[in-house]
C-alpha cells in the first residue's frame, strides 16, 4: 500500500500529491543507501503536519503486516511504543496467544506496562490480559521459580547484584586475583565462551557448588539457567508472539535466551538501533544481534523515520555526530531520523567555564531560572492520576561523579544540594537501609546461609581469613553457616542483637545511628538518622523480619524527581525537557563511548546544554564537539562577572579555550 498524501486524520488533511511506499521490506531485503537518500528526499518537505500523518500511517502499516519476522530498526523517541501497541493490537485479532513484551531496563518494563494498561489495545480485558509485560531477567525468574526445586536450588531463592556475586566467586576461589578472576569469568559467561581449561572449568563448579549453598544466583546466572530449563520444558514460558525492545543492549547470553523464547513463537517483533549500545563494557552487550537480523533475508525490516521526542536542532546535532563517529563501520545500520517539529527556536549549547566555581553558578543560576517549571513538574509526579512519569530537568555525568564541579565528592553534593527544592523524599531507599535490614532478617531466617554471609560482609572485612575459614569448613560438613562454631558468626550474630536492641531504644535517631555505625559499616550516618527519626528502621518482631528477608529488590522502579542527576548509563529509557551534560571535556569524555554520549543527547526533548569546565582537568572541548555542526550549536561562556555571553564562532571558542589554557600553563593563575 503507498501514502498518496491525501490522509484524513483527526488534525490534518494532507494537500501534497506525494506517493511513497510504507518503510517495510516484507521480503527481508535491508534498506539500500540509495533507498535511505531517496526516503529523506521525500519526507524533508513535508510539513510538521504531514510528518505526524505519515508517521502514523507508517506505523500502522507496518503493525498490520502479515509478516511473521519482523525487525524495527529505528532511532530515539521514534514511536516504537506506538507500533508495539498497534501490532499487538493487530495480534490479538487473529487469535488468543499469548504475547511477551520483554526488554532488560525496569523503567522501560514499567512504561510499557503503563502504556498497555492505560490504552487496552483496543481488546477485551480477558484479552489483554495475555500481554506480559516485564523485564527478560525477571521472565527468567518465573521460569525458575515455576521449577523449583531445581539443580539444587529451593524457593526463595536470592538475587545477587555484581558486587554480591564477585563475593561468591571470592568464597568460591580465594583471594589471589580475585577481580581478574572473575571478571574473565563473567565476560565468558555474558558472551557463552566455554571454559579454556581445566583450572577454569573446576572454578566454575566450586562458584556455582556455593551459589547453591547460598540458595543465590546472580542476574546472568539465572538467564543461564533458565535457558537451560526452557529447552528442557518450553511449557514453562509459551508464548504465541513475542515483542523485544532495546535488542542492541542484548549480550550474547540474553540473545541465546530470547532465541530460545521465540522458537516456538508464531510471530516476533524485535526493535533497537544500534547506535544505542549503552552496555557494552557493563554487560558486555553487542549490536551483533541486530546486524545480524538486518541481514537475515528471513526477517522483514521495517524503519520509524521520525522522532516526536527531540527538537529539529538536537535530533540533527545527534543524528550528524553519529554519522561523523570514526568507530562507524561498514556494519552500522543505515536509517532515517528527522524531527516531528520542523520548526526550533533552541541550538544546542556548548557552555565554557574557565573553573568549577563559574561552573557551579552557571548551574545554580540554570536550576533557579527554571524554578517554576520544576515545581509545577514535581506536582504533576506526585499526583496519582498524571501519566507524566519522566522528569522536567536531567542533569546528566560520564560517571555520577560530577568531578568537573569538584573532586573528591564536592560536585556531586553540590548538584544534589541545588536540585534538593525540587525533590520530594526519594521512593528508593540508600544502602544503609538495606545493610540494618540485613542484621534484621538474618535475626528471622537465621538458617539462611546466605543472610547470614551478607552480616558477615557487613562485621568484616571481604577478604577475611577467619570468615574464609568458617565458610570453608561449613561447607566441607554440609553445615549450615549459622551453626559454625567459629567466633566471627557469633560475633555477628550478637551484631544484629545489638542493633535490634538499639532500635528498640528510646534513644534519639543520632544517638541511635552513630551506635549503629560503630557496629556496621555505614557509608552515610545521617541518611541513617533521617530513616530512624521517620520511621522507616524501626525494631521488627521475627515474623517480620522473616517476611522482609526474601524481599531483596522490589519490582518497581524507583520514582523519578522534577530535577535528576543521573550517570548517562541510568538514563536510558528517560526523556526531560531540558538536559545538562557535566563533563563535555577532554577528561569527561574520555573513554565515553559515541553510542553513550549519543543517548545522553537524545534525551533532550527542547534544551541540550553541554558543560566544558577548563579547570578541574578538563583542559578544553573534547574531540567530539567537531562533529556537531555548525548550523546546530552555539558556542557560550559564562563567567562569574559578566553571565552568560555567546561566541560569534566556533573558532572565537576555540581560541578562548586555547588561551585560558596557555595562562593557566604559563601563570598557574586561577581564572573564574
Amino acid at each position: 500500500m503507498q501514502y498518496n498524501g491525501d490522509l484524513t486524520s483527526e488534525q490534518f488533511v494532507l494537500p501534497r500529491a506525494l506517493t511513497m511506499d510504507a518503510l517495510i521490506h516484507e521480503d527481508g531485503s535491508a534498506f539500500t543507501g540509495e533507498q535511505i537518500q531517496a526516503i529523506i528526499d521525500q519526507l524533508t518537505p513535508m510539513t510538521t503536519g504531514e510528518r505526524c500523518a505519515f508517521r502514523d500511517w507508517n506505523s500502522s502499516q507496518i503493525a498490520t503486516s502479515p509478516v511473521d519476522k519482523l525487525l524495527v530498526v529505528s532511532g530515539p523517541g521514534s514511536g516504537k511504543s506506538f507500533l508495539f501497541d498497534e501490532r499487538i493490537a493487530w495480534w490479538g485479532s487473529t487469535g488468543d496467544d499469548a504475547v511477551l513484551v520483554t526488554t532488560f531496563a525496569r523503567k522501560l518494563a514499567a512504561d510499557l506496562e503503563s502504556r498497555l494498561l492505560r490504552t487496552a489495545n483496543g481488546l477485551s480485558e480477558d484479552r489483554n490480559a495475555n500481554v506480559k509485560p516485564c523485564t527478560l531477567h525477571a521472565l527468567a525468574r518465573s521460569i525458575l521459580e515455576q521449577a523449583f526445586p531445581w539443580n539444587g536450588f529451593n524457593s526463595n531463592v536470592h538475587m545477587l547484584t555484581e558486587e554480591w556475586d564477585k563475593l561468591v566467586w571470592l568464597d568460591a576461589n580465594g583471594f589471589s586475583d580475585h577481580d581478574a578472576s572473575w571478571s574473565r569469568f563473567d565476560s565468558d559467561r555474558c558472551q557463552c565462551v566455554p571454559c579454556s581449561s581445566g583450572t577454569r572449568e573446576q572454578e566454575v563448579e566450586t562458584y556455582e557448588a556455593m551459589c547453591h549453598y547460598y540458595n543465590a544466583v546472580s542476574f546472568n546466572g539465572m538467564t543461564q539457567f533458565a535457558t537451560q530449563l526452557l529447552r528442557e520444558r518450553p511449557s514453562l514460558a509459551s508464548f504465541g508472539y513475542v515483542v523485544a525492545d532495546e535488542l542492541q543492549d542484548f549480550n550474547a547470553l540474553e540473545r541465546r535466551f530470547l532465541e530460545v523464547m521465540t522458537a516456538n513463537a508464531k510471530g516476533f517483533l524485535l526493535a533497537g538501533d544500534d547506535d544505542q549500545v549503552l552496555y557494552d563494557k557493563m554487560k558486555w552487550s553487542t549490536k551483533d544481534l541486530i546486524v545480524d537480523l538486518y541481514h537475515d533475508n528471513g526477517v522483514a525490516k521495517a524503519m520509524l523515520p521520525f522522532s516526536g521526542r527531540s527538537s529539529a536542532h538536537i535530533v540533527s546535532a545527534a543524528t550528524s555526530f553519529m554519522e561523523r563517529s570514526p568507530s562507524a563501520d561498514e556494519q552500522r545500520v543505515a536509517k532515517v531520523l528527522l524531527p516531528i517539529e520542523t520548526e526550533d527556536p533552541f541550538k544546542v549549547r556548548i557552555v565554557v567555564c574557565a573553573q568549577k566555581q563559574g561552573a557551579q553558578e552557571f548551574i545554580a543560576t540554570y536550576v533557579q531560572q527554571r524554578s517554576d517549571q520544576l515545581i509545577a513538574r514535581q506536582r504533576e509526579l506526585t499526583d496519582p492520576n498524571t501519566r507524566i512519569t519522566d522528569p522536567s530537568l536531567l542533569l546528566l555525568t560520564p560517571d555520577n561523579a560530577c568531578p568537573c564541579l569538584g573532586g573528591r565528592g564536592e560536585g556531586r553534593e553540590f548538584v544534589m544540594r541545588t536540585l534538593a527544592p525540587y525533590r520530594a523524599m526519594s521512593t528508593s531507599l540508600p544502602e544503609e537501609y538495606y545493610v540494618v535490614r540485613d542484621c534484621q532478617s538474618w535475626l528471622g531466617k537465621p538458617d539462611d546461609n546466605w543472610l547470614c554471609r551478607k552480616v558477615l560482609r557487613h562485621t568484616r572485612r571481604a577478604d577475611d581469613q577467619e570468615v574464609a575459614d568458617a565458610i570453608r569448613s561449613a561447607v566441607a560438613s554440609h553445615q549450615g553457616l549459622n551453626r559454625s562454631a567459629c567466633a566471627c558468626v557469633s560475633e555477628a550474630r550478637q551484631t544484629c542483637e545489638a542493633i535490634e536492641t538499639m532500635l528498640e531504644s528510646d534513644d534519639p535517631p543520632h544517638s541511635k545511628a552513630v551506635a549503629i555505625s560503630q557496629l556496621v559499616r555505614l557509608r552515610d550516618i545521617a541518611s541513617v538518622e533521617h530513616m530512624i527519626d521517620a520511621g522507616v528502621l524501626a525494631a521488627r518482631s521475627l515474623s517480620q523480619t522473616a517476611a522482609v528477608a526474601t524481599d531483596e529488590y522490589g519490582d518497581d522502579p524507583d520514582r523519578l524527581q522534577a530535577a535528576e542527576c543521573l550517570s548517562i548509563y541510568k538514563s536510558k529509557g528517560l526523556s526531560a525537557d531540558e538536559v545538562v551534560i557535566l563533563g563535555f571535556d577532554q577528561r569527561g569524555m574520555q573513554g565515553l563511548s559515541d553510542c553513550a554520549l549519543y543517548v545522553a543527547m537524545t534525551r533532550a526533548r527542547r534544551q541540550l546544554t553541554m558543560l566544558t569546565v577548563l579547570g578541574e582537568g578538563g583542559n578544553g572541548l573534547p574531540q567530539q564537539a567537531a562533529r556537531i555542526p555548525d548550523a546546530d550549536v552555539q558556542f557560550l561562556k559564562y563567567t562569574k562577572q559578566a553571565g552568560l555571553e555567546q561566541f560569534g564562532s566556533r573558532d572565537d571558542c576555540l581560541e578562548y579555550v586555547s588561551r585560558l589554557n596557555c595562562q593557566r600553563a604559563r601563570f598557574g593563575k586561577k581564572l573564574h
